[in-house]
């Protein structure tokens, strides 16, 4: 069977291990990308550029032009309403089955089948039920009876059972050759040791997921039961090794993210891990972890490694709402520690801060005061990572809110269709003006803070002006601050992403002047060909 995926904005790893899994079983994959510049709502957002730039209408057009059996969309609410506009236009041109996946319609199958152009939903891994689904098409009828799909059958929405999770080291390596044309992987690889997450945040997918069973840590890192337990799991090193050295001889990446949720949750993994990554591997990597999996140990042994940055999501210095709003254990105390394992190491880090959670409204200056002295005491702090708070369908944190007055029916609705701004980088769902306002001076502080002389950190805090920053552009300045840090700290993955955008940007000029101009390259590489023919003459003269 002919299968088509659909992508926008970024390389999606479950995209890559379906495609693998898929073509292992003899069925032809292929990659519609809309890179969507200046409209990826996730770092750079501008109307005017991405109207130029935009190559919509061109996925739709390669869509149809492959004839597929049947096409794939990875969803997220950010790109929700776009995936059902690219769906219907496609289903104007061909009959075809269309299937969306990924955490939007997880979170909400019942509305995402509501629209005429989705034909079924995935709600949890794909790869069997879609191996399935395609044999069943292969034969000559569709089966509506799999696990981990949803139809529509009779004017109504059949929801089958889950399957259980399927082991990590069963699924094949990535396909990267999915996205090889359109991502520039030789400059930054992008991979993924494990499944899950040991943490179960009230703003995140995972607090809405099938629970499995425990992986997370208490107080001092021994294992501990909570209310939801997830499922949560890792590659074994050989595995993961295998991988990364046989695509560094087929790509010679220059940089890896490994875009784990929390990478250094099982310390022995990530010892071993280490060890042989400086000497079979060895290019600069960054990951993402969790305070309470930080210490000097895997601190020194990231660094030897060859680690160049700690993405640590802390989200807040207030220890009540971390508690009764995050649902997360941890002290300052133990946040402040993780920070300073590396500090002693001299390895840089980031924090991700997320404005507006629901608690914090009634001392919020006093919050924002204290997040702001742990923050500006630290050393090795190259980056934080501003955010609001964007409240996600069928999240803990959606119930949160509207248990608290801070969303009601009519904007219920419109967070479970997708219909909001949401954009975490800009306001989110924080609605409330005075929240807004005080938020906006920490914003552009705490943007500030790692690249600021002390003295100056200081005498702004002591005299107050840190208070009466706000009135800067918002998103302005934010772009501004953050390409300002990245040439501070020479930061590897500020430079790849400003390499990408100009990559793409010239791709799709070059695409919109041969569609505008269509004669004009045939008639320049006939001018080519001439000019050598008459060289050629002359030098047999």
């Amino acid at each position: 069977m002919n299968v088509t995926f659909v992508a926008m904005g970024s390389e999606l790893l479950g995209l890559e291990r379906m495609s693998a899994f898929l073509k292992e079983r003899g069925h032809e994959v292929s990659l519609a990308f809309d890179p969507a510049l200046f409209a990826e709502r996730v770092y750079i957002e501008n109307p005017h550029l991405a109207k130029v730039f935009s190559t919509t209408q061109e996925t739709i057009d390669e869509i149809v032009s492959q004839k597929p059996d049947i096409v794939g969309f990875s969803v997220i609410a950010d790109i929700y309403q776009w995936a059902l506009y690219v769906a219907t236009e496609v289903k104007k041109h061909i009959d075809v089955p269309v299937i969306f996946g990924g955490v939007m319609p997880m979170s909400n199958p019942e509305v995402v089948l509501k629209n005429d152009c989705v034909d079924i939903v995935c709600i949890d891994d794909g790869e069997h039920p879609m191996a399935e689904l395609l044999e069943s098409m292969e034969r000559g009828s569709m089966r509506t009876d799999i696990e981990n799909l949803c139809f529509k059958e009779n004017g109504m929405i059949k929801k089958n059972p889950q399957r259980a999770p399927i082991p990590i080291e069963t699924y094949p390596m990535f396909d990267k050759s999915l996205f090889e044309d359109v991502i520039p992987i030789n400059q930054s690889y992008l991979t993924i040791a494990s499944k899950g997450c040991p943490y179960v945040c009230s703003f995140c997918s995972e607090s809405f997921k099938q629970p499995i069973h425990t992986g997370s840590h208490n107080e001092e890192g021994s294992a501990y039961t909570t209310n939801k337990q997830t499922h949560y799991e890792f590659k074994s090193v050989d595995d993961f090794m295998e991988e990364l050295v046989l695509m560094h001889k087929r790509y010679n990446y220059t940089l890896i993210e490994f875009w784990d949720n929390t990478f250094t949750a099982r310390k022995d993994w990530t010892l071993e891990f280490c060890e042989r990554y400086k000497k079979e591997v060895g290019v600069p990597f960054k990951i993402l972890t969790h305070p309470l999996c930080m210490d000097e140990d895997i601190a020194q042994a990231l660094k030897n490694a060859g680690c160049y940055k700690v993405q640590f999501g802390v989200q807040t210095m207030n220890e009540e709402v971390r508690t009764l709003i995050i649902k997360r254990t941890e002290s300052n105390r133990k946040v402040a520690n993780a920070f300073a394992c590396l500090d002693k190491v001299e390895l840089g880090y980031s924090i991700d801060h997320i404005f507006g959670l629901p608690g914090e409204e009634d001392n919020m200056k006093a919050g924002l005061d204290e997040a702001l002295s742990y923050y500006k005491n630290t050393k090795n702090l190259i980056q934080i990572n501003t955010f609001w708070l964007s409240i996600w369908p069928k999240t803990e944190m959606f119930q949160i809110a509207r248990d608290r007055g801070m969303i009601d029916d009519a904007e219920a609705e419109r967070i479970e269709n997708a219909l909001d701004d949401n954009i975490y980088f800009d306001l989110g769902s924080v609605q409330d003006k005075e929240v807004i306002k005080l938020c906006e001076n920490y914003q552009i502080m705490f943007k500030l803070l790692p690249f600021m002389p002390k003295l100056l950190v200081n005498f702004l805090i002591k005299t107050g002006l840190y208070l009466h920053i706000g009135w800067m552009p918002r998103m302005f300045t934010r772009r501004l601050l953050d390409v300002a840090t990245t040439l501070v700290n020479h930061d590897y993955k500020g430079y790849q992403y400003i390499r990408y955008y100009l990559w793409q940007m010239t791709k799709v000029m070059k695409s919109k002047i041969r569609h505008k101009l269509p004669n004009f390259y045939p008639a320049r590489r006939l001018a080519e060909s001439t000019t050598v023919g008459l060289m050629t003459n002359s030098e047999d003269k």
